[in-house]
């Protein structure tokens, strides 16, 4: 009898656990026109975010120790499923279009300088203090406010699908030429930066933000979530080669309303003479970024699930009483 209600505990238990991990999951239901039809729902297990700009705000001239925000901004380009697939006809794009902003404190971890053409490599961390940081997604189907990559506007439109703070971040970032000689603007159309010099460089980074949970928009997100934590990836460059920069030329709202401040003689990357004001002397450094990002989510257990995993502690409860009572014997 023993051995049977321990079999019985142990198996209840690990279905009920199971279960639990299973909702946990990072796929999340979404329904991506918020026009609250379930029918229209999509299984998600990512975010694929398009190129874009981010601003590293008073980092040059560059050094161990520094601390700067950070300030990123991207529309959606597809929903991902779990096979790692773009999921189609879902009006993203043209109905409506989903974007995010973000901003927080780096600190310059190391910088090593490599040698010729003045290269680099340079590691970053989150700074300790975070109160500022905000990570943001919109919703917004009026196309007469979609984003503009060359403005910075319209990435602050619309419906908040959600909120949250930066808990964690880490980058690196390779300068390969430290010499400003390439152009910033090396999208498809063309140079819109008016000659606008830049170094050239590469890297990668990491973000995780913790949602906070009354900011979860339900008529977008469908499941049970009662928190969601966002991990973001980045790959990071410049010159800019798959989109426009929101550079000095042609920003109006900036990224995510921070006008970049470059030198425009020394360039993009460079330390000039003087960025912004004198009493704020330091430049911006204007970066292409190009995200995704995935989900995990702890979504409030079903009534099925409640009972069953009561049903495994009660197995197990039932055991530890007859394992007593036959030591007791």
């Amino acid at each position: 009898m023993a051995t049977k209600l321990a079999i019985f505990a142990a198996t209840a238990f690990a279905m009920a656990l199971g279960m639990s991990a299973a909702r946990a999951a990072d796929i999340v239901t979404i329904d991506p026109d918020r026009d609250g039809d379930a029918s229209n729902s999509i299984e998600v297990a990512a975010f694929d975010w398009l190129p874009d700009n981010a601003l590293a705000d008073e980092a040059v001239p560059l050094s161990a120790g520094l601390e700067f925000d950070l300030f990123a901004q991207a529309a959606l380009g597809s929903f991902v499923d779990a096979n790692g697939d773009a999921i189609l006809g879902t009006g993203l794009g043209s109905d409506y279009e989903i974007t995010f902003e973000l901003g927080f404190k780096e600190v310059v971890t190391s910088l090593t300088a490599l040698g010729g053409d003045a290269s680099a490599v340079a590691t970053f961390a989150e700074a300790g203090d975070q109160s500022a940081s905000f990570f943001t997604i919109y919703w917004d189907d009026n196309a007469a406010t979609f984003s503009d990559p060359q403005t910075g506007e319209g990435y602050n439109e619309g419906t908040i699908l959600l909120t949250g703070f930066i808990t964690d971040s880490g980058s690196v970032f390779l300068v390969t030429d430290g010499t400003p000689d390439e152009l910033l603007d090396q999208s498809a159309d063309g140079d819109q930066q008016a000659g606008l010099l830049t170094v050239e460089g590469t890297g990668s980074a990491t973000v995780e933000v913790d949602v906070d949970e009354a900011s979860i928009d339900t008529l977008f997100f469908l499941d049970l979530i009662t928190a969601l934590l966002v991990d973001l990836e980045f790959n990071l460059a410049v010159p800019f080669e798959q989109v426009d920069p929101t550079g000095p030329a042609t920003a109006t709202d900036g990224v995510v309303g921070h006008f970049p401040e470059i030198d425009l003689a020394a360039g993009n990357g460079a330390a000039g003479a003087s960025c912004g004001t004198p009493a704020a002397p330091d430049c911006d450094f204007l970066f292409q970024q190009d995200a995704s990002n995935s989900f995990q989510a702890q979504q409030v257990p079903e009534p099925g699930t409640l009972a069953l995993f009561g049903l495994g502690m009660l197995g197990i409860a039932l055991f530890a009483g007859l394992g007593r009572r036959e030591r007791a014997a």
